[in-house]
């Protein structure tokens, strides 16, 4: 706790946080990290498909596996919210979300229950109420993460499809543009600080209201932004340009020659995640080539991936270098990160490091753009994500992405899909989350305690 809570110190993020008004906050304040995300059940892909909508916490402080990590607020069926007036399914769970938040800010039992009742004389809840909550312990909500549609949804942030689409800064699609990516890019000078975020935003949501609490805990995730987003579109890009343009077979041909140069390359440098076969559908079908797959294997994808273009690239050609370099800029990204997998922060050298190489790989990524679509080509496609990954850069040096990205939200969520399915026998939808949190309780009580708790 006093490691994270040095390293945070002197970053934007501590600027004006109620937490250093706290005494000892150091050695008592749990960071928190929240997490929310939507999950498929049933006819995943078709039109009656069913998902649903999971929330989650863990402390930022934590390490082991997904479940004993990650542990589950609440989860609904999309279909059965509920967004009436007086009715808002949505609006009743922040709240319930923020109250309980607040008393963890505290520290404190409550004295009175989300909806402002106090509790009845003589009731458990007002016997403890106004004790300690945890020997003097208390937590503060320091990371909020989630893909951009999520937050968009959820949360009541930009939307990422917007003219203003960009939560953490005021870029837009015209007079401060998200798409100008260099380093001094007008956007850069409206970056949101919580005080001016709040002043500008007076009917935010209630989970914003939470001491401590605002846009700077909106951190945005490298998994969706960089190996859901600009490394699918760039590495789709350099695999149709390969089987589509350079190589003279077919498609069919040229991409069966290119994966005997990945799986070899896979095997020398021992590659945790692989792809386990890539067809010419997955990377080439109407729209904008993009790398379909699981982000796990894209993000150990692209050091393969410039091993299969170097063997096969002209060097005295201009798009072909640069194609290279953002192969090669892409896995910096990835390296720099992994020299440092423990530290709450990256060091000042390495944010440096890290945001040239972002820098540089987006400039090349905009420049092919250009490139291919004046011809005509779908290739090397820029999208919001792109805008995102230069955020990512620029907080490195406040909390390293490590900390902010999704996978263990993602993971859960995995989980959480088999422990529906696994209910869902008999069991109407509208009765299965009850059950389903049930069954999640009861088996989390006794991985901890050694008992079922009811």
């Amino acid at each position: 706790m006093r490691e994270f809570w040095h390293a945070m110190a002197g970053t934007p993020a501590m600027q004006d946080h109620p937490v250093t008004e706290r005494a000892d906050f150091q050695n008592l304040c749990v960071p928190l990290s929240f997490h929310g995300d939507g999950v498929p059940i049933s006819g995943i892909g078709k039109a009656w498909g069913h998902s649903v909508d999971v929330f989650s916490w863990r402390s930022m402080l934590s390490s082991g596996s997904t479940l004993m990590t990650n542990y589950i607020i609440f989860l609904i069926f999309k279909f059965l919210k509920v967004t009436s007036a007086g009715r808002d399914t949505y609006q009743k769970f922040w709240i319930v979300l923020s109250w309980s938040l607040r008393c963890l800010w505290e520290g404190r039992w409550p004295t009175a229950d989300a909806s402002g009742v106090m509790y009845p004389a003589g009731s458990t809840d007002a016997i403890r109420a106004g004790s300690l909550l945890a020997g003097g312990y208390f937590a503060t909500l320091f990371c909020i993460r989630a893909d951009l549609e999520f937050i968009a949804s959820a949360l009541g942030l930009n939307n990422p499809s917007g003219r203003e689409p960009c939560g953490c800064c005021r870029a837009n699609s015209t007079g401060i543009p998200w798409t100008d990516h260099r380093a001094g890019s007008p956007w850069r000078g409206t970056i949101w600080r919580n005080p001016e975020w709040f002043a500008a935003h007076a009917n935010r949501m209630p989970l914003f209201r939470v001491p401590g609490v605002g846009i700077q805990q909106f951190h945005p995730d490298l998994m969706h932004c960089k190996h859901l987003g600009t490394d699918q579109f760039f590495f789709g890009s350099v695999l149709k340009f390969l089987t589509h343009h350079l190589l003279p077979g077919t498609p069919d041909e040229n991409l069966e020659q290119i994966w005997g140069s990945i799986q070899d390359a896979y095997r020398q440098a021992a590659t945790s995640s692989r792809f386990g076969s890539i067809r010419v559908t997955m990377y080439s079908s109407r729209g904008f080539a993009r790398l379909k797959g699981k982000a796990a294997e894209i993000r150990h994808f692209g050091r393969a991936l410039l091993a299969a273009f170097e063997a096969r690239m002209d060097r005295g050609d201009q798009v072909h270098r640069q194609i290279r370099l953002g192969l090669v800029y892409s896995n910096e990204v990835e390296d720099i990160l992994d020299e440092q997998p423990d530290v709450f922060r990256l060091s000042d050298e390495a944010a440096d490091r890290l945001q040239t190489s972002i820098n540089n790989f987006l400039t090349i990524q905009t420049a092919l753009g250009r490139r291919f679509h004046a011809m005509g080509d779908l290739l090397f496609h820029t999208t919001i994500k792109s805008h995102y990954l230069v955020h990512i850069g620029m907080n490195s040096s406040q909390l390293s992405p490590r900390h902010s990205w999704c996978y263990s939200g993602e993971d859960l969520m995995q989980k959480v899909k088999k422990l529906i399915q696994g209910a869902q026998g008999g069991t109407p939808p509208e009765k299965m989350v009850g059950k389903v949190m049930e069954k999640y309780a009861m088996a989390l009580g006794y991985t901890i305690f050694g008992r079922i708790w009811r």
